[in-house]
């Protein structure tokens, strides 16, 4: 089994799935809601010394610090699914662990919006800042994750100021509102339902402006919400429709040609049997429904019924396709960014297993300094002793600190990529220094 075993070091790793390991039936069962946090830390906590939760509509990832390296990786995914109540659904074949360097390579990457499903995502900053934040306030965030989330903040902002990867920034509900536009046309003369009041409710709605839709109801859970949401769009635009109350919401269904759901529900809010007498109703007029919600709120059955398209997150690939090949110019010069920030955060990262052997050899020069003093001062004045003590303090200081930067360089170098080069240069160091050794816990 695969385990953290690779050295004494606290290793950073992520675990998670994604929309590219696993399709959105999987996703929905292990995605973990903002109130659901506190509780699977308190899972975590037995397991993992940092922790961090970043769940969206594509991913869920958990980033974080072991309390022991012999503890197994696969036991971070089993309680994840067994949190979830998802072992029938989600397997650990759907999982990917990245350690150390590809563990912040990748956060960087997801920071950066270059590993969404919609590259330049204009979403994923602000779901980054909000997981970082919750561990925060979790108390969950150790020294490792706030320098690694400080450095993917660091490259987020960089590839914002330094790229034209956001210009135009886009997002799932974007994404959503193309695909409803390449079905439908012109949405001027289209009457449309936003479930959910929500930012992607809003994004979705003003890119429904852009395209000149004006007959835009909502309808959320907590009504005021929907309220403050259609009069805030509609301050500097004309946009006609209702606010439905969401007990009756489903009464007037059969008036709408465009649904577009982005509840936070737990389960589905509109199921096959709600929709049967819609979709008869429509015959001759077809009903576009696009949930962007994670977890799904629609049932994927109503799918079956005549005059209804219902379209999901991973039907958007078409318009992700185009919008990729509007951006991947900007891609190697993203990665260019990540890979600077990837080298500051490793030359930090790996200088800290120096630490407890810097430390052991400050101690050892000082007992040999001490012991020496002992042995060779009988018959000194007490302020020749003084005078000693603060000239071999200072030797000994300065010998021990002119060989950090090179014990340094050592451990840092980049032609080391493999974690078990940097144990046995360690050892190494340490077996120069006349240390015993440490952290070897490995099998």
């Amino acid at each position: 089994m695969e385990s953290f075993r690779t050295n004494g070091h606290p290793i950073l790793f992520s675990v998670g799935v994604n929309h590219t390991t696993a399709p959105i039936e999987v996703r929905e069962k292990i995605y973990v809601s903002e109130k659901e946090i506190p509780s699977l830390m308190e899972v975590m906590k037995e397991f993992l010394a940092e922790c961090m939760v970043l769940s969206t509509c594509n991913r869920t990832e958990l980033y974080g610090v072991p309390v022991d390296n012999n503890i197994e990786i696969d036991i971070i995914k089993d309680k994840l699914i067994e949190f979830k109540n998802a072992a029938g659904n989600v397997k650990k074949e759907h999982f990917y662990t990245l350690h150390a360097a590809g563990a912040a390579e990748h956060l960087f990457h997801v920071a950066s919006s270059i590993d969404s499903m919609v590259v330049g995502d204009s979403q994923i900053m602000h779901q980054f800042k909000e997981a970082y934040a919750k561990a925060q306030e979790l108390g969950s965030i150790g020294k490792i994750l706030n320098k690694v989330c400080q450095t993917a903040l660091h490259s987020g902002k960089r590839t914002k100021t330094e790229t034209a990867l956001f210009e135009g920034a886009v997002s799932i509900s974007y994404a959503a509102v193309e695909l409803a536009t390449k079905i439908f046309g012109d949405l001027k003369e289209k009457n449309i339902l936003i479930l959910g009041a929500g930012e992607t409710a809003e994004l979705t709605a003003e890119s429904l402006i852009k395209k000149r839709a004006v007959n835009i109801s909502f309808s959320n859970r907590t009504r005021e919400n929907a309220e403050d949401l259609k009069e805030k769009l509609g301050v500097e635009t004309r946009i006609n429709g209702d606010v439905l109350d969401f007990s009756t919401f489903k009464e007037h269904l059969g008036k709408f040609d465009i649904i577009i759901s982005s509840t936070a529900a737990d389960n589905f809010i509109l199921y096959y049997d709600d929709f049967k007498p819609v979709a008869k109703h429509r015959t001759g007029s077809p009903i576009l429904i696009i949930d962007i919600a994670m977890p799904r709120d629609i049932d994927p059955r109503i799918g079956k019924l005549g005059n209804v398209f219902l379209k999901d997150i991973d039907d958007l690939n078409a318009i992700v396709d185009a919008n990729f090949e509007k951006r991947k110019a900007q891609i190697p010069i993203v990665r260019k960014i990540v890979n600077d920030e990837v080298s500051h955060f490793l030359s930090w990262y790996y200088a800290l297993q120096l630490v407890p052997t810097i430390n052991d050899i400050e101690d050892k020069f000082e007992k040999i300094r001490v012991d020496e003093i002992l042995k060779n001062t009988n018959g000194f004045s007490q302020h020749d002793r003084e005078v000693l003590e603060k000239i071999t303090k200072g030797i000994v200081n300065k010998i021990v600190r002119s060989t950090v930067p090179n014990l340094n360089e050592m451990i840092t170098k980049e032609e080391l990529p493999v974690e078990d080069n940097r144990y046995n240069r360690l050892q190494l160091i340490r077996r120069l220094f006349g240390l015993e050794h440490k952290f070897d816990n490995r099998k």
